[in-house]
């Protein structure tokens, strides 16, 4: 109740007493003059309007006694990391019998290694007889996080029983997030298939490590987290010690279950993982290198033998297997009874005769004791050999150095035909090469008879007019011409400062300093060398390839002499590769960026190469028979032919920054295409699909950058050699990629079940196997509170439901009450 405050108070109470003795000496009057019941029922009268008086005086109030169900927060942690896309092959029956049973998979799958570990997880989260995220959603609101290296919330699911959740900074993610029961959502996994019901988890191994620490602690740090739910192979590949938060864990009541996924068996074997060949079409005789990647476990056998056996492509059929190369391969020294590893292993077989070739790495040693004999071989993707000879234009200023050598080289090279335009040659005299000109070609047919066009310091005032460069861009970008452009001290600054040369500077794969800006170290060579800095992701470019292996080549570029004179380009262009870099940044025209001397790019359908010094004549005197100088610019001449050769009159190419990639890499693929007219493709974006084999993996966009120009990329998630194919209208262009675990995965991926069980047992929880997941929400603690809540108290008379009631108790009942007691009076002639 409400009441009135200091003297207001006595003032009532008196007026009360007051009334109250006034109506006690009324009926006292009138004892002998009124009947008992009379008098009784005069009084209850009075006395109840009387009350009701003094209750709407008092202004009562009233208050709500609320109880409110709290329920936690349960974690569910799925590990993404790139060993989820691992396909086990199971070994123990009973294990494939379960598995089989449960998620509906062919027990020969299992067996095969055909289902990935994640693939299980989703297939576990998705069984309806098992309701499994239902039946937690009992006990608790549910945050789920994916974890690799990184650890992120992907969705938040409210507990059922509640308005809100009990975390309220992750109110906001539960609308957003979660699916109205019966939604669906399809997506293929390992090539099937499947259906998400209900609840948006996109799970797709994306990371390239494991941090299974990382993924307790910040479960453990979440609001009001009751229980953690773990779900993983168990193979960390972080120094931190997950034993630790799992201690922690138990100390605020929070038990972790354990999730195991994959299997633990852990076999003694040795396996071909992949064999490489070369991704460009090579020429009969051209040395080249096959790369077989082998993988071992718990091998006491320090050597094994392996073969390379090749079979020629007959249409659709191999035609019998050659005699093989073999080699005798030396295993890494055991240190680790599971450890895991790889070793690599290279061929230089030599091909006489054009056609399409396979080549086969199998392991003929024996490795006792449960040996995988159906891994001891891998198939490579087809090599293609072809006699075509690549017809290239060597344009020069000057009869220098490089000219003269690069001239000889390719002449001598019988998978080369090279016409020589030397400008300050004699008009009278013949120009040199296999195919002798005696002008430059004027017309985009007489152009287009080249596969590449090398320029060393041209002169631009001798032959070569705006209508030369304009027709080399076309050459280049609708033909799939190659041009190398080799700056010189003499006509360079030149060359790249007149408005007739834009089209070379457009198609050219580095941007120039205004002609305002002072070319610092450009007027002469300087008295001693510079390093040469090698960009090492690009050291393995087909330019700059020596050796197969990134080590041994970056070791020989290393050890190349340094640089004397160089050109001060600005910058590389974007989508491009900066092969060598200028050791002195002092030199440098762009402060963020040090002086390029090689790269490698591409301008519509052909490949351009920049080379900003000269010298490499000096080469000559490393390696026996100037190898790596000769190595050099025929690496240089076929990447400048490749795309003429293969593509011919192709509408487009695609391709990618590398050819292999890891779990957890962003593929970005870039595109130049042009329509049947053959002019540059306009539309904004194009559709593409991205294959494993014959079941499509993505659909992924390739948008525009500029005209003729796209671009689309792909978070790799699973291993495989893919496919890309986009289809143009009326033609297609295709690359391809393989997706290999990361090596820092790769070390040990058998299910680690003793970790899991020691984080379980460390928290006092519990492991599982992945086909009892449904085990888990019975033994899960629910943890609700009950949180008693009581109202403000509020005026009765200002309820808006009570104000009916109120007028009639006001008003209509103290009326009739008075209206009665005065009938009563009148009828039997009282006061």
């Amino acid at each position: 109740m409400n009441l009135p405050e200091s003297w207001g108070v006595f003032v009532l109470v008196g007026i009360v007493a007051a009334i109250g003795f006034f109506v006690f000496w009324t009926y006292v009057k009138e004892l002998k003059t009124a009947p008992l019941g009379l008098r009784i029922t005069l009084g209850v009268l009075r006395f109840t309007v009387l009350f009701l008086l003094v209750l709407v005086f008092l202004k009562p109030s009233i208050s709500f006694r609320k109880e409110r169900v709290r329920k936690p927060n349960i974690v569910l942690a799925v590990d993404v990391s790139g060993s989820m896309a691992i396909k086990d092959e199971y070994r123990d029956p009973t294990v494939v019998k379960q598995l089989s049973e449960k998620f509906g998979i062919s027990e020969e799958d299992l067996s095969e290694g055909k289902v990935s570990r994640i693939r299980l997880v989703q297939e576990a989260l998705n069984l309806n007889e098992q309701d499994f995220l239902t039946q937690l959603r009992d006990k608790g609101s549910i945050r789920v996080n994916e974890f690799e290296l990184t650890n992120k919330t992907a969705v938040t699911l409210n507990a059922t029983g509640i308005s809100e959740p009990i975390d309220k900074s992750l109110a906001n993610d539960v609308d957003s997030s979660t699916k109205k029961s019966g939604d669906e959502k399809k997506e293929v996994i390992d090539g099937v298939q499947t259906v998400r019901r209900d609840y948006d988890l996109d799970l797709l191994p994306k990371g390239r490590g494991t941090n299974v620490w990382l993924a307790l602690k910040e479960a453990l740090e979440t609001t009001q987290v009751s229980s953690i739910v773990l779900v993983s192979d168990g193979q960390t590949t972080t120094e931190d010690d997950p034993y630790n938060i799992a201690r922690e864990a138990r100390k605020k009541g929070v038990r972790i279950y354990t999730v195991g996924v994959g299997d633990p068996y852990k076999t003694k074997n040795v396996w071909v993982k992949d064999v490489i060949v070369p991704s460009q079409a090579v020429n009969p005789g051209d040395p080249f290198d096959v790369l077989g990647i082998i993988g071992f476990q718990r091998v006491d056998t320090r050597n094994i033998n392996v073969e390379l056996v090749r079979q020629e492509l007959i249409g659709n059929n191999l035609g019998p297997e050659e005699d093989p190369l073999t080699q005798l391969v030396t295993l890494p020294a055991k240190t680790d009874e599971d450890e895991q590893g790889i070793v690599e292993v290279k061929f230089r077989p030599a091909l006489t005769q054009s056609g399409v070739f396979r080549y086969r790495l199998r392991i003929t040693t024996e490795i006792p004791d449960e040996e995988k004999t159906e891994d001891n071989f891998a198939i490579s993707s087809d090599l293609e050999v072809t006699d075509e000879k690549a017809r290239v234009l060597l344009i020069s200023g000057a009869p220098t150095w490089e000219y003269q050598l690069v001239q000889r080289l390719l002449q001598r090279d019988p998978t080369y035909e090279v016409s020589c335009w030397l400008q300050s040659m004699d008009l009278e005299r013949k120009q040199e090469g296999n195919i002798s000109i005696d002008r430059l070609p004027d017309t985009l047919l007489e152009m287009s008879e080249y596969n590449a066009v090398i320029l060393i310091d041209p002169d631009p005032q001798k032959d070569l007019d705006k209508g030369f460069f304009d027709l080399l861009e076309k050459f280049t970008e609708e033909k799939a011409g190659g041009v190398m452009f080799m700056a010189g001290p003499r006509y360079t600054s030149m060359t790249l400062s007149l408005s007739k040369s834009d089209a070379l500077r457009k198609i050219l794969p580095v941007d120039f300093p205004d002609s305002s800006t002072t070319l610092v170290g450009f007027d002469g060579a300087a008295s001693t060398a510079t390093k040469m800095e090698i960009n090492i992701p690009n050291v393995n470019h087909q330019v700059m390839r020596f050796f197969q292996d990134q080590n041994d080549n970056l070791n020989q570029w290393q050890a190349m002499p340094g640089v004397y004179w160089s050109y001060p380009a600005a910058k590389a262009k974007p989508i491009t590769k900066k092969l060598i870099e200028h050791g002195d940044i002092t030199l440098a025209v762009d402060a963020e960026n040090p002086r390029p001397l090689l790269v490698a790019g591409r301008y519509g359908l052909g490949n351009t190469v920049y080379m900003g010094f000269n010298g490499t004549w000096r080469w000559r005197r490393v390696g026996r028979q100037a190898h790596y100088f000769d190595a050099f610019w025929i690496n240089v001449s076929k990447f400048l032919v490749a795309n003429r050769s293969l593509q011919g009159s192709s509408r487009g190419t695609v391709d990618t920054d590398k050819p292999n990639f890891e779990i957890g890499e962003r593929v970005v693929f870039h595109a130049n295409l042009l329509d049947p007219q053959m002019k540059k493709m306009e539309v904004d974006a194009i559709n593409s699909e991205l294959r494993l084999g014959p079941e499509r993996i993505a659909t992924l966009k390739f948008k525009k950058i500029t005209p003729g120009e796209y671009e689309a990329s792909w978070t790799a998630n699973m291993v495989g050699s893919l496919d890309l194919k986009i289809d143009i209208g009326g033609a297609e262009v295709k690359t391809s990629v393989k997706v290999d675990v990361p090596r820092a995965e790769f070390k040990s991926t058998a299910l680690n079940v003793g970790l899991l069980r020691e984080i379980a047992r460390e928290s006092e929880g519990e492991y599982f196997s992945i086909d009892n997941l449904q085990e888990i929400p019975e033994i899960v603690p629910a943890a609700t509170r009950r949180i008693p809540q009581i109202t403000t108290p509020e005026p009765i008379w200002g309820m808006p439901e009570v104000r009916r009631d109120f007028l009639l108790l006001c008003f209509l009942i103290p009326f009739l009450f008075l209206t009665a007691e005065w009938a009563l009076r009148k009828g039997f002639k009282l006061l």
